[in-house]
């Protein structure tokens, strides 16, 4: 409708730097560690990389911030292939 909605989503995400005004979330601003930390975004429509595997779809949000994939983590991601009952198609594309 063109309020506004997905651009405060943005703000508050930090995928965009406000205009003018002042945002606080959970008592900082959008650019607070903290806040960063405690705030989550989910896309509308599906937003699998089409050229990764499903798999490494899967570690991409495990692994922001670490530098590098660690064990922990390609472990974690393909657990939780396997609670999604995708654990046979890992390697596959997501338009496989």
């Amino acid at each position: 409708s063109g309020c506004g909605k997905s651009t405060l989503l943005r703000v508050v995400a930090y995928l965009l730097d406000p205009l003018g005004g002042t945002i606080n979330v959970l008592g900082d601003t959008p650019h607070a560690v903290r806040s960063r930390r405690d705030v989550g975004f989910v896309f509308q429509d599906s937003t699998l990389l089409p050229w990764r595997t499903v798999r490494d779809n899967v570690r991409l949000p495990l692994g922001i911030g670490q530098g590098s994939l660690t064990r922990k983590i390609e472990d974690r991601g393909d657990e939780l292939l396997e609670l999604m009952g995708l654990g046979g198609f890992g390697g596959r594309l997501p338009h496989q």
